[in-house]
């Protein structure tokens, strides 16, 4: 690590950060929703400055218009809120220090066990000597209790592929529920369909001629573990309630997994959230143009538990085309729609991002 501390030093971020386990940084305010009391926040935790010549470099902290009175005992941490502090000790500041750690230094000196690579780092005081308001007043490392001098941590790296299936309301449909409406305080997924049920609930309900739209969520890579993956997944259905139609479904200016229209196609790539933008970072996909590519085949025979939920070759013979699926009733034919299971391959492209 030494050798290249351009590549694999750690670089100090800004003071402050949350108030994760510790008081908050001034009597006055809030952080957040909670009020900064002498309960949970020291007097005045004054003005922090950083200063660091380069990465892997020492850094100079300094402190500066502080209030060192030590008349302030708080007992909780502003997050999580009324969260008892340990000790009866009176707190004279509290700031945050955050570090940055190099993902190649976790991937180059790391440990990998199932799948997962973890860098193992013990952060620690060391040599620690405060001066008080009198020359005698001197208190050092050797003089204190340590238990609370040191943190061990594990920054990791992982490919965490993940997979999520619900039903959502479609996009422009009359009465669809927000996005914040269908899942409260969750990921800004999809609208939800008329009715109030919560996503994944298993309360939705849909009444007949009633459009809802079948959400197969994947999740693939990310910058921390650059790669392409593919997917092989399959939606199957009761085709006497359910029928597949193809239909121009309008992108969703109110969801993050919905930006993207159908373009008259009866399944696509409603969300994607690894374009790269103009400004070096990620964002959402807004056309068909900018997913990924995705073949879809469809099959005669019906869905249903077990062997017939899989997409193999025992439940086919699959086919490209929706209209050359056997055995659809031809009044819904004519409207469109398709009543048997499909099958997708999806491949989601990884996009490496500068540091």
């Amino acid at each position: 690590m030494n050798a290249d501390l351009e590549k694999y030093g750690s670089r100090i971020g800004p003071c402050g950060g949350n108030f994760w386990m510790r008081p908050g940084d001034r009597i006055g305010g809030s952080a957040g929703a909670v009020p900064r009391t002498a309960v949970n926040s020291v007097r005045n935790s004054g003005t922090c400055t950083l200063t660091q010549s380069g990465p892997g470099e020492p850094v100079n902290v300094r402190i500066s218009g502080a209030d060192f009175s030590l008349r302030t005992y708080p007992t909780e941490a502003i997050s999580p809120d009324e969260q008892a502090l340990p000790g009866h000790a009176a707190y004279a500041i509290s700031h945050g220090l955050t570090v940055y750690t190099p993902l190649a230094a976790i991937r180059d000196f790391g440990v990998t066990s199932g799948g997962v690579t973890t860098l193992t780092t013990r952060n620690e005081y060391n040599d620690l000597e405060i001066q008080g308001f009198e020359q005698s007043d001197v208190q050092r490392t050797a003089d204190q209790p340590t238990w609370n001098d040191y943190r061990d941590s594990g920054p990791n790296v992982a490919l965490q592929v993940g997979f999520n299936k619900f039903f959502a309301g479609v996009p422009g449909e009359s009465g669809n529920m927000t996005s914040g409406e269908f899942s409260p305080g969750g990921s800004n997924w999809s609208e939800g369909p008329p009715g109030g049920a919560l996503m994944r609930s298993g309360e939705i309900t849909a009444a007949p001629e009633q459009n809802v739209a079948s959400m197969l969520a994947l999740t693939g890579s990310n910058v921390a573990v650059p790669m392409d993956v593919s997917f092989l997944v399959c939606d199957a259905w009761d085709s006497s309630k359910l029928h597949l139609r193809a239909a121009d479904v309008p992108g969703s200016k109110a969801s993050s997994f919905q930006g993207v229209p159908s373009a008259g196609r009866p399944v696509w790539i409603s969300g994607y959230d690894n374009v790269l933008g103009t400004n070096g970072q990620t964002r959402l996909a807004k056309i068909p143009e900018e997913t990924p590519d995705l073949t879809v085949q469809y099959s005669a025979l019906a869905g249903g538990i077990g062997a017939a939920s899989e997409c193999g070759d025992a439940q086919g013979p699959w086919y490209e085309d929706p209209e050359d699926v056997p055995g659809n009733d031809p009044a819904l034919a004519a409207k469109g729609c398709t009543r048997r299971c499909l099958g997708l391959e999806l491949t989601l492209c990884s996009l490496s991002l500068p540091a």
